[in-house]
């Protein structure tokens, strides 16, 4: 976390979680991340979750695999 999240040290804890709430938000919501294409998590989320089960499911996969072979 950066220099945005400052507060005086003699804030209120309600001041401390708005401004968390809003850095959270602003991270989540607005912010484009590098990782993820230039996208913000939100949309990446969005767009992952209106693809609903066409998602394969990795880990049931691998279950699946193992157990087949046998280990």
């Amino acid at each position: 976390m950066r220099a945005e999240i400052k507060m005086p040290e003699k804030a209120a804890v309600e001041d401390y979680t708005a401004l968390m709430e809003s850095y959270v938000r602003h991270y989540n919501e607005v912010r484009p991340h590098c990782a993820l294409g230039y996208r913000t998590p939100k949309e990446v989320f969005e767009k992952t979750s209106a693809l609903g089960s066409r998602i394969p499911d990795i880990a049931g996969m691998i279950e699946e695999a193992f157990m087949a072979s046998g280990s």
